[in-house]
């Protein structure tokens, strides 16, 4: 499969699967393969239960035997027992460009991560981080998306995304722990910018404060974007304060026009 057709597929998972327990800059390869292949499992069976919702079974069962037949192993010898899957996961793993069996997911319980905050992630690029990435890389990555979200252009620091790399989408809830093992200023500044260059997300700073992030818009549609975001909220300050000195102006009208109201001197 093309590495454009890859791109038009994507994991979604919990932000809190990045909770490994350790700071992310020590996170060991093996740790990390076990990891990401748990969320692996962990998109599919989402995408399955999403199937299983919206779709009747008899289209799904249609998928699901075409999706067996482009299993790398499909035939062979070895190759796994269909029977163990449903055809919604079948058809989720197809979706989602993923292998079945040995060489890919394995039968076993779903990981039970809290929701919370979704990491929408391109097929491709989770592929890449799952080869040749480090953890850090990877977390920082799935922090900022997560930041970001569904939206065109989303506005946060850099201590949100060290937070969040580590599974938490705040302070608070990470309130708990004992001992926050964050990446420094420094660390976490420059994974985030290194990731940007490389075309994952691109960072906008309009006026030396604020951090703008987005994913799915170019720099001048980003940039277009915020100044009618700013104009309007300008806009609509300038009406609130126009609308509180007309009530206040009111108020005195009205106090002026009540009877025996004492004269004012000038």
């Amino acid at each position: 499969m093309s590495s454009q057709e890859k791109c038009k597929s994507y994991f979604q998972f919990p932000l809190s699967a990045l909770r490994i327990g350790s700071s992310v800059a020590n996170v060991t390869r093996s740790t990390k393969e076990k990891r990401m292949r748990e969320i692996i499992r962990w998109a599919v069976f989402h995408v399955a239960r999403n199937l299983r919702e919206k779709k009747p079974e008899r289209e799904i069962v249609a998928i699901a035997e075409k999706a067996v037949k482009a299993q790398p192993n499909y035939g062979e010898e070895h190759a796994f027992d269909t029977t163990t899957w449903t055809p919604f996961v079948l058809a989720a793993a197809d979706t989602l460009n993923v292998v079945l069996g040995t060489e890919g997911i394995s039968e076993g319980s779903v990981s039970d991560y809290p929701l919370g905050m979704l990491v929408r992630m391109r097929t491709d690029i989770f592929w890449d981080a799952l080869e040749e990435w480090s953890w850090r890389e990877f977390a920082v990555l799935a922090a900022v998306y997560g930041c970001i979200g569904n939206k065109d252009l989303a506005q946060f620091t850099y201590e949100r995304v060290n937070f969040a790399a580590l599974g938490y989408s705040s302070t608070k809830q990470a309130s708990h722990l004992q001992e926050v093992p964050l990446l420094s200023l420094e660390q976490i500044k420059y994974t985030v910018r290194k990731l940007g260059k490389r075309g994952f997300f691109f960072q906008l700073l309009p006026d030396g404060r604020h951090m703008y992030y987005s994913n799915n818009l170019s720099n001048d549609e980003a940039i277009k974007l915020l100044a009618r975001q700013t104009h309007d909220r300008e806009l609509s300050e300038k009406q609130f304060r126009q609308s509180e000195n007309q009530k206040k102006f009111r108020r005195a009208l009205a106090e002026l026009q009540t009877p025996n109201h004492p004269p004012q001197k000038y």
